[in-house]
């Protein structure tokens, strides 16, 4: 079969080297890629955003399979486009992407049908937000509504960091629409887990656990970022910590079953759990980034296969296979990352190859005349699969410090906590 994998980044790699395991895959090709899929798939040059070019080279090319991994196009609706021309999509129609596309409409869904989450309250208009803000405790978590990168997120430790926020967000426009209305949240305290689920027909099969390290620097320290490391497995040793997700998990599904949803893709859902108890932080509609670079090469099932029975309504939980290996990944990111002003294509040398044991995922690169380029904010995610968590930490470290470039920072801390 003919599968076109949708995005450019370590996702979409991570996908890409998945899939191609499949026996039942003889083509695979990534819109439009990077430097790193470029090695195991053919490259196509189109904007995860040009539906009518991508629903054209997917009849052109009898592609059997379209895996969509960014979530824009998804809220854009390329999901339902493909599907009215015929060609098999795996990824949330538009509706469901609104799960993803506004905070405000999750928060909502999560109320109605008694999901623990954090309190919360939404706002267009500035001055209204700040009096609000006034007489809450802190920290404070302010969230643009829509989609901002990974970016959207501020967590105010007084009231003076709050209205910095808002004033960014409402004011300001640094998110444009996205910011426009902002869900203003309490402060939830405990361990965050992340847990992505395949979902047929608002049937959802959690995958296993992931920790995701969203600050820039070590101890949780700096800005906010798309995720610059990951571990997997996340040992929870709590019985009572697994029921509680798993109650959540069946709630979120019949939810999706009372509300008329026709939910089949990818569920990431964002928890906090503390004193035995499970909370949602969010939810995404596409796979995890980093977390599937950790997850994917613990899973010993074909992914193809799985896809096929999740479009199929034939998935079950025993279809699931996993081994108990632990992965670790440490991002490389350009200096200057999350904000904007870093240098771009700056050479890099020395990558380690890659084995069963240790590998590279690229996440921004780009390659010209056999050079391979830095070409965004996060660049490269090593990663090492070994008996235990240490070991892996260890040998991931190990290929970090092997790789060479001017501009590539990252966190040393990394499967520690």
């Amino acid at each position: 079969m003919k599968v076109l994998i949708i995005g450019s980044g370590g996702r979409e790699h991570a996908l890409a080297l998945k899939v191609k395991e499949s026996p039942l895959v003889d083509e695979l090709f990534v819109a439009p890629g990077n430097a790193g899929t470029k090695m195991i798939a053919q490259n196509v040059p189109l904007d995860v955003m040009d539906f009518d070019g991508l629903e054209k080279f997917c009849l052109k090319e009898a592609i059997d399979l379209v895996i969509v991994g960014p979530e824009n196009p998804l809220c854009g609706g390329l999901s339902d486009q493909l599907r009215r021309a015929g060609v098999r999509v795996f990824g949330v129609n538009k509706e469901c992407a609104q799960f993803e596309g506004s905070k405000h409409f999750t928060k909502e869904f999560l109320i109605r049908h008694d999901i623990p989450t954090a309190k919360y309250e939404e706002f267009t208009d500035y001055e209204a937000a700040v009096d609000y803000a006034k007489d809450q405790d802190y920290p404070l978590v302010i969230k643009a509504d829509g989609l901002a990168l990974g970016k959207g997120v501020h967590i105010a430790q007084n009231f003076e960091e709050a209205k910095d926020a808002l004033q960014q967000m409402l004011v300001d426009e640094i998110f444009g629409e996205s910011g426009c209305k902002v869900v203003i949240e309490e402060f939830l305290t405990g361990e965050e887990m992340s847990l992505i689920c395949l979902v047929s027909n608002n049937e959802i099969f959690p995958l296993q656990t992931a920790r995701d390290y969203k600050r820039a620097k070590d101890f949780d320290e700096g800005e906010n970022t798309g995720g610059v490391g990951c571990y997997s497995p996340l040992q929870l040793e709590d019985e009572n910590i697994q029921a509680s997700f798993d109650a959540i998990v069946h709630q979120i599904s019949e939810g999706f079953k009372k509300d008329g949803y026709e939910f089949t893709g990818v569920l990431f859902i964002g928890f906090m759990f503390e004193d035995e108890k499970a909370s949602v932080l969010e939810f995404n509609v596409r796979f995890g980034d980093p977390e599937t670079q950790l997850l994917l090469p613990r899973l010993e099932s074909d992914l193809v296969e799985l896809i096929q029975r999740a479009l199929d309504e034939t998935l079950t939980k025993d279809d699931f296979k996993w081994t108990q290996d632990a992965t670790c990944g440490v991002v490389m990111y350009a200096d200057g990352y999350p904000g904007t002003d870093f240098k771009r294509m700056t050479p890099i040398n020395n990558l380690p190859q890659d084995t069963k044991e240790l590998w590279v995922v690229h996440n921004g690169t780009a390659e010209e005349n056999g050079q391979l380029y830095a070409n965004g904010g996060r660049v490269l995610t090593v990663i090492a699969k070994q008996p235990t968590l240490e070991e892996a930490r260890k040998l991931a470290y190990q290929g970090v410090e092997q790789i060479e470039s001017e501009n590539l920072v990252y966190r040393n801390d990394i499967g520690l906590n």
